[in-house]
């Protein structure tokens, strides 16, 4: 069984978040994918925050809108899609789209770094 890079990365990367989850949680996390009970619904809102929020309005803001809109829409398209039509193995179906959670990932990092720059030169003497 062959596994993707991205498919890999996104297994580290909700693994260790998870892993973070549980120490704030206290204990471990006993079977359940902490990660992904955290990441996905965050990336969704951050997802829905860019796309409808007051930033969104700008006019420099339109072609990030435009990718936040296609990628919401196309995990809400097949998360409906899985749930209403399949049964059973509902994971097989979600790493087809790790990709688009990778990029609202990276956007909202962007976004982060953005705003910790900005406020760390709002902080300089």
């Amino acid at each position: 069984m062959q596994i993707s890079s991205c498919s890999f990365m996104a297994l580290v990367v909700f693994g260790l978040l998870g892993l973070l989850v549980a120490a704030l949680l206290g204990g471990p996390p006993q079977g359940r994918a902490n990660g992904l009970i955290v990441g996905i619904p965050l990336l969704l809102a951050y997802g829905l925050a860019r796309m409808f929020g007051p930033r969104a309005r700008r006019p420099s803001e339109r072609s990030a809108r435009g990718v936040v809109a296609f990628a919401i829409g196309t995990i809400g398209y097949l998360s409906a899609a899985t749930l209403l039509v399949s049964w059973n193995d509902f994971a097989r179906y979600r790493f087809e789209i790790d990709g688009i959670y990778w990029l609202l990932a990276a956007l909202m990092a962007a976004d982060w770094a953005a705003m910790t720059r900005t406020w760390l030169e709002r902080r300089k003497p």
